[in-house]
């Protein structure tokens, strides 16, 4: 009986924390607001650093990261190989033709444009990563089993 009372009591308690938290932050909303005027669809989830905004902007799935203060920290969105930087794409087709790409987004912040890519092939996934007009670089490397 004593444990059921402390399941029932983790529950209530569990479900009044998680309701309190789910608040969006007035000045995130502000600032998505502001930013994203014709963003449709948003959810929310939070850290507890930050509050990402997931969004659809133009018929586009697009994420935003806020500061708790309501602060750009970066924009991300999942492209297509041919939404790349020539430069990036030559190399692609020059250096990993025997790959497939499984995921591709571009990242914009403070740091200008970067593109994080998931190449796949039978035995092996890589994920590179390149700044705007820059080479890729290999960001990590998995071995399939």
């Amino acid at each position: 009986m004593k444990k059921l009372v402390l399941l029932i009591a983790i529950v209530f308690a569990t479900q009044t924390l998680f309701a309190t938290d789910a608040t969006t932050p007035s000045s995130a909303s502000s600032s998505l607001n502001r930013d994203f005027h014709k963003a449709t669809n948003v959810q929310w989830q939070y850290a507890e650093t930050y509050v990402k905004a997931s969004f659809l902007l133009d018929n586009r799935f697009m994420n935003a990261f806020y500061t708790l203060d309501g602060e750009l920290m970066a924009v991300t969105r999942n492209i297509v190989c041919e939404q790349l930087p020539l430069k990036l794409l030559m190399e692609l087709k020059q250096n990993y033709s025997e790959y497939w790409i499984s995921n591709l987004f571009e990242v914009v912040n403070e740091s200008g444009d970067q593109y994080y890519i998931t190449l796949e092939n039978g035995d092996e996934t890589l994920i590179l990563k390149a700044k705007a007009h820059k080479s890729w670089k290999l960001y990590k490397k998995a071995v399939k089993l």
